[in-house]
């Protein structure tokens, strides 16, 4: 057996830090084979020595750079206090609430903590998942995935006005992900309405909350955008989780064929939904007129009011 890994001991108090040999590694990898990695290294003193599972992983992956790290677990991920698979963890917003969940073991914690080390030396395209052997071939060859996706990505910002935004880029970034040119004077038009605008540091990401005359005033989700550079990587979960986090609840207006309509209604705890096809507004749920409140919404058919609890 090839050894691939040398330990290095600054002082006898010190972590061991692991040197991989990546000659061998990558000839493996160019020849059209996955290596098999035992967790056994070679000390300065040329003596074997039995090497941490995850030390080593993080070794490999700071050596390599790969695109994504897996993990695998009989679980399929982590899951949350009711066993359901958490689909993203968005780094570093999620740790603090990670290591200390009570729904986690503590193994599952310090894979965490791990990770997100892993993902520090990373470029910031990289991921890590945990998921099981089961679900394996369903993370690497669908676009969805199976298991938690871990991902760092851009902080996201709250702003209560325009002040401190860059308007032009975000201007930029709905025009783009909309395909289409706003109104010229769609950002006068929130004066006296806007609630928040959340926005990623590096505009990859943003989010529009106005608040409108509904139930005495709800919060309305006007745009929400995701680049398209940064789609499937977990942006639109961290978006969504700082507006969830701020907002109690919300409505927004789409088409009902929209494709973002069932990842918005599986995101929210509650949903009510309103249909206006040519026809007064009704809700099967909420008990109140709220047609002479959308006079804006032109006559088009298909059109759905969704009322959402977070």
């Amino acid at each position: 057996m090839a050894q691939i890994f040398t330990v290095r001991l600054k002082t006898a108090s010190d972590r061991p830090y692991i040197d991989v040999v990546t000659s061998l590694l990558q000839w493996s990898l160019d020849s059209g084979m996955i290596p098999l990695i035992c967790p056994v290294g070679r000390d300065t003193r040329g003596c074997s020595v039995i090497l941490d599972q995850t030390e080593v992983t993080a070794a490999v992956s700071r050596a390599l750079q790969p695109h994504k790290v897996m993990f695998l677990n009989h679980s399929g991920g982590l899951r949350s206090p009711g066993r359901k698979v958490l689909d993203t963890v968005c780094l570093p917003a999620d740790l603090p609430r990670l290591s200390t969940a009570s729904c986690l073991s503590e193994a599952e914690r310090r894979k965490v903590t791990t990770i997100t080390k892993i993902l520090n030396q990373l470029p910031a395209e990289s991921s890590a998942v945990i998921t099981s052997a089961d679900t394996l071939l369903s993370e690497l060859f669908s676009h969805r995935g199976s298991g938690t996706l871990f991902k760092s990505g851009d902080p996201i910002h709250r702003y209560s006005s325009l002040v401190g935004i860059d308007v032009q880029r975000l201007l930029a970034l709905i025009n783009k992900s909309f395909d289409k040119t706003l109104k010229e004077d769609y950002f006068d038009s929130l004066q006296g309405r806007l609630r928040a605008i959340y926005l990623s540091e590096g505009y990859n990401a943003a989010a529009i909350i106005t608040m409108e005359p509904v139930n005495g005033g709800t919060p309305y989700l006007d745009k929400f955008v995701v680049s398209s550079s940064k789609q499937g990587q977990g942006m639109s979960h961290i978006l969504w989780e700082c507006i969830r986090h701020d907002q109690g609840k919300l409505f927004w207006r789409s088409k009902a064929a929209n494709k973002i309509n069932p990842w918005l209604q599986n995101s929210s705890l509650h949903t009510d939904k309103a249909f206006y096809s040519h026809r007064p507004i009704h809700t099967h749920i909420l008990h109140f007129n709220i047609f002479r409140l959308f006079h804006r919404i032109k006559q088009r058919s298909d059109h759905r009011l969704t009322f959402m609890k977070m």
